[in-house]
């Protein structure tokens, strides 16, 4: 007889991770997968049809690890604010659009980062707007595809003005009723339908619970839901967040009682992808790359590049030290969590901490989005079990 597993996927910017969890929170196995053929350098062309393919080809690899599991449940979790349109037929219209290009143009002021991409949207788009009568963000968009069931993960009700409302939609002018409703994270969002299982690998009738942005699902994942909490989110963007109760004010909610007080990094991944794109070593693994930065072992680069590695380090290092200071003139802490690419280096994260005094300790898989969509999974609808199993499922080995 298989045993039960939950399969999380990370719809992460450059790449996809993916995991099987059994029912303990132990990781089974793990995957990172490139989106193949469609991705540019802005990332602003990665489709939906890239994500299934590419959800496919870890679901492959993942069985291979572990025949013997069968997939029970599905969480998908997913990166920044992202829209993908459809037409009246139910066929997407155009590429999505990415959060980068919120950034890079100018739309009306909002607190909504979803609104103000949308607003992006509108103006970069015009014709495929207009011609959209529905917009999903891309991160749900998959757990779409699995059951047919078209909605968006909303983290909590105290963050519903973070996504959208109505009032605020009609302020922009932006059409509310094409935008999809909201399922709150962790729950049942439907089954995977036998066409989806035929496409993607998994297997039917699995249940598809409702997922979390990827700094929500990484503040889980990392054991951080819990009043002075500190986790140091890294990837293609990094962020150091401050827990704290809603009752005690300030940040921004993300959880049922609990805010996140937030310093936002430049986009570092990017820095550390360019330079290792040019400069490592063939067969040399992103996480030895950066061990062999953080431990100035010049043996295993050209002169060139361990100049431009040694550089990058610093930057990155500075930056962070700069995001520690700033948040430290409002919050008293010492340590924190660091979670996602980074973390996969122990001699990294010892000498980034050690920079600015602060000790950061990783959990027990690099990847606390994927560990977060696993707590979610375990939780099986019922929101209050996710602070007691996010504690058991991120314990810290260092």
């Amino acid at each position: 007889m298989k045993s039960g597993a939950a399969l999380i996927l990370d719809l992460g910017t450059s790449s996809l991770k993916g995991a099987l969890f059994d029912g303990g929170g132990r990781r089974l196995a793990f995957v990172r997968l490139p989106y193949e053929g469609e991705i540019r350098p802005d990332f602003e062309n990665r489709s939906l049809l890239t994500q299934i393919k590419t959800a496919a080809r870890a679901v492959t690899a993942l069985r291979s690890c572990c025949p013997s599991a069968a997939i029970r449940s599905v969480v998908t979790v997913g990166n920044g604010p992202s829209w993908i349109a459809f037409d009246g037929s139910g066929a997407v219209c155009g590429a999505p659009l990415m959060w980068m290009a919120a950034a890079k143009t100018e739309t009306q002021p909002t607190s909504s980062r979803y609104l103000q991409l949308l607003d992006a949207f509108r103006r970069l788009r015009p014709e495929v707007f207009r011609q959209a009568q529905a917009f999903l963000p891309l991160s749900d968009a998959l757990a779409w595809f699995l059951t047919g069931e078209r909605a968006a993960a909303l983290s909590c009700e105290a963050a519903r003005f973070l996504y959208w409302e109505e009032d605020e939609c009609r302020r922009l002018g932006l059409p509310f009723e094409k935008l999809p409703p909201f399922v709150f994270s962790g729950e049942r969002l439907g089954v995977v339908t036998r066409e989806a299982a035929a496409a993607t690998g998994i297997d039917a009738g699995a249940v598809v619970y409702a997922g979390a942005p990827d700094y929500v699902a990484g503040l889980i994942g990392s054991g951080s839901l819990r009043a002075g909490a500190v986790f140091n989110r890294t990837g293609t963007s990094e962020a150091v967040n401050f827990v704290l109760t809603a009752d005690e004010g300030g940040g921004a909610p993300f959880w049922d009682g609990f805010n996140v007080d937030s310093v936002f990094l430049p986009p570092t991944g990017i820095w550390f992808e360019e330079w290792f794109s040019r400069f490592a070593p063939p067969g040399m693994a992103p996480a030895q790359a950066a061990d062999a930065l953080a431990q100035k072992c010049r043996r295993d680069f050209s002169e060139e590049a361990f100049a431009a590695g040694q550089r990058l380090f610093n930057e990155i290092e500075s930056v962070f030290c700069t995001a520690v200071r700033t948040l430290r003139e409002r919050r008293r802490f010492d340590e924190a969590v660091i979670g996602g690419s980074q973390a996969e280096s122990t001699a990294w994260a010892a000498k980034k901490g050690g920079s600015c005094g602060l000790k950061l300790r990783i959990p027990r898989y690099a990847a606390c989005e994927l560990t977060g969509g696993a707590v979610l999974a375990a939780a099986a609808g019922k929101r209050s079990a996710v602070v007691s199993l996010s504690d058991d499922y991120s314990k810290t080995d260092c």
